[in-house]
């Protein structure tokens, strides 16, 4: 079983988006979304197979590894709150990759680098993918990228990759659903650029799980 990490402790970056499209493309997989502001305890989201795909917890409710395992479940997508979450502490050491969404501006950089240098602490061996989204060029992605290296100054080493703003992001957002309805819905010609950029980021997760 492998665990992804989705974090920043920067809110609106695109965590729970990214998230959601990872589970949608990694096989056997689930969401355990921290991030949960609700009045729930423990609330499981199914899919329109029947399957589990997401559970909220609502904070006070532990994350227990082993039910998973004992599920068969091949990926664990932990959708991380703004903070360091205590249940993410005492799993961090299992942690395979964590993910950081990320958008231009100093203080998304700033806050990026920071929870980077954060979760380094307590997990110094697994691989770190920063994933500059809501971008309208290459340009903006690349100063984007060089100012975290910056900041991180050869310390920490990090991988990138990155998702343009689209039409079709902002429709993912406001739903809240997955890129799989919007293409049953319209077909897949009209969502074929931002399909094939979450397919290279899903490709590139799986290799470095």
């Amino acid at each position: 079983m492998k665990i992804i990490l989705v974090a920043n402790f920067k809110g609106g970056v695109g965590k729970s988006t990214i998230s959601n499209l990872l589970q949608e493309r990694l096989s056997n997989s689930v969401i355990l979304a921290l991030d949960i502001y609700q009045d729930v305890e423990i609330t499981n989201i199914v899919n329109d197979d029947g399957v589990c795909n997401t559970k909220l917890l609502k904070k006070g409710f532990e994350i227990d590894l082993q039910e998973y395992v004992d599920l068969g479940v091949e990926h664990i997508i932990i959708d991380m709150p703004g903070y360091m979450d205590e249940r993410v502490l005492k799993i961090m050491r299992y942690v395979d990759l964590i993910v950081l969404p990320m958008t231009l501006g100093f203080r998304s950089t700033n806050t990026t680098a920071l929870t980077i240098e954060e979760l380094h602490k307590h997990n110094n061996t697994c691989k770190k993918l920063a994933v500059v989204n809501m971008h309208k060029s290459d340009k903006e992605y690349e100063e984007c990228r060089d100012e975290l290296e910056a900041l991180l100054d050869g310390r920490i080493e990090v991988l990138y990759t990155q998702i343009r703003l689209s039409k079709a992001i902002k429709t993912i957002e406001k739903r809240q659903v997955g890129i799989n309805v919007l293409v049953s819905e319209v077909g897949g010609h009209v969502y074929k650029p931002i399909l094939k950029k979450f397919e290279n980021l899903a490709s590139m997760v799986k290799k470095l799980i």
